[in-house]
């Protein structure tokens, strides 16, 4: 049986933790579903709740910078830069592990990634752990990360407590950057974006799918994606507009502004309103959630900017679509 907390609540989803049960919890990115790190049999518990293949690493989420050196073999210059201007925050940076970190964890690999969550309750829950919690995000393998309080019924009975925080305040997961590289690499976008990384470390590599294959969190599988299929649409706003008045599919489209003004709320929902990228990201997978409900049997999304947050977000679409586009001409 799932046993429900709240805030007051903490001691008690902390305490079912650290005896080795599982206990999602939410973060600013999205909610957690984690398990101390060093109890081998708690971390299968996580893959068995989610349905998650075992060669898909986790995160390791801390509370003080105590608990990173106890966890990596050594922290170099970069990551040093990059956690005292974003940690604690939505980045997650990849070191070499130290040798007792759990393969379960790694995924077998000499590597492990770590991240300090800046919201409020994560923090707390954290420090009544006292113990670097492994946590993927907390939904079934596959389908989109949970952002409130509603999207983590699909893991009631799958886990042993569930810590509930509202809403994400943003909504994507962290950004992740392998700092055993140099240049870093860059194989997650997320809220810290390529541009502010640059600015702090000048060259970063970015991740090419189509180039290499990487064992990091959010990469290997498909992800973030619902049921119905989501394909992603291309072109000018004259071409969008034009199929979407004569497309006669069971379809809904997931657009911008300009395109939802000129085609009406029947067939289009507004993701991108007044180009406020942080709004769109944030309500990303809850949009999702509500459109895979409602028995369309495609749901078409246009295309954002590729700029800051933008290029997390249409990392997100592309994965949730499987790569699926249709160019419009």
């Amino acid at each position: 049986m799932t046993r429900i907390f709240r805030a007051e609540q903490i001691k008690e989803a902390a305490q079912i933790l650290r005896k080795g049960g599982t206990v999602i919890f939410p973060t600013e990115t999205v909610y957690g579903l984690g398990a101390r790190y060093d109890d081998e049999k708690a971390l299968e518990k996580i893959f068995t709740a989610k349905g998650r293949p075992k060669d898909n690493p986790l995160i390791l989420h801390i509370y003080k910078m105590e608990q990173l050196e106890g966890l990596v073999r050594e922290i170099p210059e970069g990551a040093k830069i990059l956690m005292e201007r974003f940690w604690p925050g939505p980045l997650t940076l990849i070191f070499r592990k130290r040798p007792e970190i759990s393969s379960i964890i790694s995924a077998g690999l000499e590597t492990v990634a770590v991240r300090m969550p800046s919201d409020n309750l994560a923090q707390r829950f954290l420090r009544e752990v006292d113990l670097p919690i492994a946590a993927p995000s907390a939904n079934l393998s596959g389908s989109p990360s949970p952002t409130s309080e509603d999207h983590l019924m699909d893991m009631m009975g799958r886990v042993d407590g569930i810590l509930l925080g509202g809403d994400s305040s943003i909504g994507l997961e962290s950004t992740v950057v392998d700092m055993t590289r140099t240049p870093p690499l860059l194989l997650r976008p997320g809220k810290v974006s390529l541009e502010e990384l640059e600015e702090v470390l000048g060259q970063v590599d970015l991740y090419q799918s189509n180039k290499e294959s990487y064992a990091s969190p959010g990469l290997k599988y498909r992800h973030y994606a619902p049921q119905t299929p989501v394909v992603l649409l291309q072109g000018s706003d004259e071409n969008l507009i034009k199929f979407i008045n004569c497309n006669q599919e069971n379809c809904v489209y997931v657009v911008k502004e300009l395109v939802y003004r000129a085609c009406g709320e029947k067939k289009c929902h507004l993701f991108y309103p007044k180009e406020d990228i942080d709004y769109a990201a944030r309500e990303y997978f809850r949009l999702l959630r509500t459109l895979d409900n409602q028995s369309y049997d495609i749901i078409y999304i246009t295309e954002i900017p590729i700029l800051g947050l933008g290029r997390a977000l249409m990392d997100r679409i592309l994965r949730s679509s499987g790569g699926h586009t249709r160019r419009l001409e």
